[in-house]
C-alpha cells in the first residue's frame, strides 16, 4: 500500500494555517501534524524533523485518554513538542497503540505529495 504526506492550507489564523497529514493510497487519514505553521516550507520541515526523530529514536509516543475516556495517541519530541497526532478517538488502549504502530511504520514508507 502506497503512503502520501499531504501538505494542505487549513482554514483559521491568517498566520497559522498550514497543515500535514498521513494518508494510505485509500485517502484514510492515519495522522497528522501536531500544530499548524506558517508556511507551506514550515510545514514541510516538520514533517522531515519528525522522520529523523523516529529514525533515531528521539522522540517519546503518549497514548492517553481524554474527560470522555477515549484514547488517542501522540508524538512529541524530547523538548515536548509535539510532532504528530492521531485524528481518531479509541475506545481501548490497544487500539490507540495498535493505530500508533501503523502510523509509524506508514511514516517510514510515506512520501510528500
Amino acid at each position: 500500500m502506497a503512503y502520501n504526506i499531504h501538505i494542505h492550507e487549513g482554514k483559521g489564523s491568517k498566520k497559522q494555517k498550514y497543515f500535514w497529514r498521513l494518508e494510505d493510497s485509500k485517502g484514510v487519514v492515519l495522522g497528522c501534524g501536531g500544530e499548524p505553521f506558517s508556511t507551506r516550507w514550515s510545514s514541510k520541515r516538520s514533517v522531515n524533523r519528525l522522520d529523523d526523530l523516529l529514525q533515531n529514536d528521539a522522540s517519546t509516543a503518549e497514548i492517553a485518554t481524554n474527560k470522555k475516556g477515549e484514547w488517542f495517541w501522540r508524538i512529541r519530541a524530547r523538548n515536548a513538542r509535539l510532532m504528530a497526532r492521531g485524528t481518531v478517538y479509541y475506545p481501548t488502549k490497544a487500539k490507540a497503540k495498535s493505530s500508533l504502530v501503523k502510523f509509524t511504520k506508514a511514516f517510514s514508507k510515506a512520501v510528500i505529495a
